[in-house]
């Protein structure tokens, strides 16, 4: 009776890792030019960027690498926090709240930068570090041609969703005294 009881407790143990477990899984997913994208989430990382600190979330799905940059010091705020893109301006030191960079050809290939857009964050655990929230934004071909008036190919990312996002903080290198 005793080995039964032990059994079945072992069981619903079990039972219930296993549902915690699910119900902490990432999800990273959005719709780029009306195909799914359904990522692996290879990175989460507040990385320093400037002045500013972001969190940088990497994620692929069949070589195809989309990255997700949420401006930290506004996770302050109450949630729905909503953040913004806005272009860089580097005489006022404007950066964006929220930016995507899609690079469809992977790491190595050229990259589409965010023109417009934005993201909404709808739960923050800093204890736990996760994040969640969901994210559209039209991306523009990044391109060195000198031709004025060429228009590049833009594409909608839309219906963006990234749940329970767990980040971490950069690790600083030895000798890293770029904060000073």
């Amino acid at each position: 009776m005793e080995r039964s009881k032990l059994f079945l407790m072992g069981v619903l143990f079990l039972l219930l890792s296993m549902v915690s477990s699910a119900n902490a899984q990432m999800i990273f997913t959005c719709e780029i030019d009306g195909d799914e994208f359904i990522g692996t989430v290879n990175d989460a990382v507040i990385v320093d960027l400037g002045d500013e600190e972001y969190l940088q979330i990497h994620a692929m799905f069949d070589k195809k690498v989309l990255y997700l940059y949420l401006k930290t010091s506004l996770f302050k705020n109450p949630v729905p926090l909503t953040l913004d893109y806005r272009q860089h301006n580097h005489e006022t030191g404007e950066t964006p709240d929220a930016e995507s960079i899609w690079a469809p050809d992977g790491a190595d290939g050229p990259q589409w930068n965010t023109i417009e857009g934005g993201a909404v964050v709808t739960a923050i655990d800093e204890s736990a570090k996760t994040v969640s929230g969901n994210f559209e934004f039209i991306v523009e071909k990044a391109s060195y041609s000198s031709r004025p008036g060429k228009k590049n190919p833009t594409v909608d990312i839309k219906e963006g969703k990234f749940v329970n996002i767990q980040y971490r903080l950069e690790e600083k290198k030895s000798g890293d005294d770029s904060n000073l």
